[in-house]
């Protein structure tokens, strides 16, 4: 029963209660309940807590729901099964053996590992299993395995299976991390059903926190001492049997003045009580070991505690649908701005994440979508990257920072072709290089070398030599950077690579490789007198004249001299097809 009907306001202050306010809102939008938002938060409204376990296990069950995630992978490796089977070559063969095995590999893992080994014999998992065994037996393909992978993703959408297989994955590997083993997360409830685990958390999180709003409620309105008496002969409250033995010879000024005084207040919402102190259960990737930390403690062994409400319990308990999920690694976007922007940046990296795009590509998505009328990055971005182990008592969180200033590097359509030209893994490691305001030098040093050892290309690396060299200007001067800095850079970086490219055209390919591995040397150690020297030897043997821009290497007024260097490398080692026209 609801006593109070008051809206609470609630602030997106801190990072893991914003993460938290915007996971409370996509539970209750999924159900279909709209939520009131302010500039700095939402408002709380006591009343959407009358289904709220339900609303809250139906929003993880469907986000990670097993069959729709089984059924991809099956659907996509039966598909390459059926079109190797196909084919009429030598690597045929080959083909059809790594389908198949993931296809079968899939199946023997949900099916028969889970379902027949751990789940109660029913029709529909005997349908399942049935199914499963038959695919798993079939070697070659047959049109009547079109038929049989339909039977099967039928079979394991079953809700019987589903919910049980989703609702111990999502406890396990979605809220363990965050909080350990509370409440339906203890491994004992594992085997209750779904209504079973909904009444635990309604028992541990909302009944708890409707008392705290009775309670605060009265003891706000009561005008006389017995009046506080006589609810708490019926409150249900946990603190009840304290407060009554407490009160029972006070006045209703010295009642007052009790609470005042010994009663504390949420650390995370200042209106609200707290008869809990925090500890890793409500949170773990922000709890530390003690005596390291001197703000939150794992198993609440020191004399600082850091209380809190029951309020903040489920607002934190709703965090990890705040964030978003992949493998071990959560994900939070926060800004200073609008609580309404804050949940549309966190929505932008989901749908990303969802069409399976890099972390990059949802960058530049967030950047474009967040742009005001001037056609500006407005916002700074805080990225929160971050796993946590709770057994271990073990968070590593990495802050990638996105301003304003280097949101231009991002915000641009010739920097995003740049960045386009760079292979994956080089790519991702470049952007998170800048978002966490390291200079890229020794990835990009090491990349050079690679392809160096490895005979590979590397006019790619003329695009990354020109990203780091934008990135140093926009981290130094920001928004007041001038086109002529840019367009300086970007010339001797350019004149610097097809240099290092007509050279290569005139030695032989050992000796290049040689040179460029002393070059590489010389940069590495910061050498630029044994840069220069290898050079002007270089080209004094061919009694060619030395570039300019080989020349003005040590002048670091307008570029830097690893830009300049490692242009040079890259195109003494590129081949001659690579050159193409510069932007």
């Amino acid at each position: 029963m609801i006593l109070t009907k008051e809206i609470i306001p609630i602030a997106a202050d801190e990072w893991t209660i914003a993460q938290g306010l915007v996971g409370y809102y996509r539970i209750l939008k999924h159900a279909g309940i709209k939520v009131k938002l302010t500039d700095e938060g939402l408002l709380f409204d006591p009343e959407h807590l009358n289904n709220f376990e339900h609303y809250y296990f139906q929003f993880f069950l469907e986000r990670y729901s097993v069959a729709k995630r089984d059924e991809r992978v099956i659907r996509r490796e039966f598909f390459k099964f059926k079109q190797a089977s196909e084919l009429d070559s030598k690597q045929a063969k080959g083909k059809i053996k790594a389908a198949k095995k993931g296809l079968d590999d899939r199946i023997k893992l949900t099916a028969l590992d889970k379902v027949e080994k751990k789940f109660a014999e029913t029709v529909a998992t005997n349908r399942l299993v049935e199914v499963a065994k038959i695919i798993r037996n079939q070697k070659t393909y047959v049109v009547e395995m079109v038929e049989w992978i339909e039977e099967y993703i039928a079979a394991l959408g079953e809700l019987e299976i589903n919910h049980k297989l989703t609702l111990n994955y999502f406890k396990a590997k979605v809220l363990g991390p965050y909080f350990g083993q509370v409440s339906i997360l203890n491994v004992l409830n594992n085997s209750k059903t779904l209504k079973e685990q909904q009444a635990i958390f309604r028992k541990d999180y909302i009944d708890p926190l409707l008392a705290d709003l009775e309670l605060q409620k009265v003891m706000a309105q009561a005008t006389s001492e017995q009046e506080i008496l006589q609810y708490l002969e019926s409150s249900v409250h946990e603190k009840v049997k304290g407060l009554k033995k407490q009160f029972k010879e006070m006045t209703i000024d010295q009642i007052q003045e009790y609470v005042s005084t010994n009663i504390n207040h949420c650390s995370f919402f200042e209106t609200q009580w707290a008869f809990d102190q925090y500890s890793e259960s409500h949170f773990s990737p922000l709890s530390m070991s003690a005596p390291k930390a001197l703000n939150f403690y794992w198993g609440a062994n020191s004399a600082l505690t850091t209380p809190i409400s029951k309020l903040a319990k489920l607002i934190l308990f709703c965090a990890p649908a705040g964030a978003s999920i992949v493998g071990d690694k959560s994900l939070f976007v926060q800004l200073e701005g609008r609580f309404e922007q804050l949940i549309h940046a966190n929505d932008i990296y989901e749908i990303g994440r969802n069409k399976d795009k890099a972390f990059d590509e949802i960058l530049f998505d967030l950047v474009t979508e967040q742009r005001t009328k001037a056609q500006q990055v407005a916002q700074s971005y805080l990225i929160l990257e971050y796993s946590s182990d709770y057994n271990a008592k073990k968070t590593d969180l990495q802050y990638l920072h996105l301003t304003p200033g280097l949101g231009k590097l991002f915000d641009s359509t010739i920097h995003q072709q740049w960045f386009q030209r760079l292979n994956y893994r080089l790519r991702s490691q470049l952007v998170r290089s800048f978002l966490l305001y390291q200079d890229p030098k020794a990835l990009i040093h090491s990349y050079l070398r690679m392809k160096l050892k490895e005979d590979y290309a590397a006019n790619e690396i003329i695009y990354a030599c020109l990203l780091r060299h934008y990135f140093l200007l926009f981290t130094k001067k920001g928004e007041k950077i001038m086109a002529t800095d840019l367009e300086i850079g970007r010339k001797r970086i350019w004149s610097a690579f097809y240099a290092g490219l007509e050279m290569k055209k005139k030695l032989e390919e050992g000796k290049a490789r040689s040179i460029a591995y002393r070059l590489l040397n010389a940069v590495r150690a910061n050498d630029k007198k044994m840069f220069l020297d290898t050079t002007m030897r270089m080209y004094m043997s061919l009694q060619e004249p030395l570039p300019s821009v080989i020349m003005n290497v040590l002048d670091e007024s307008k570029i830097d001299f690893p830009s300049v260097a490692d242009s040079f490398i890259a195109g003494l080692i590129s081949k001659e097809e690579e050159k193409k026209n510069e932007k």
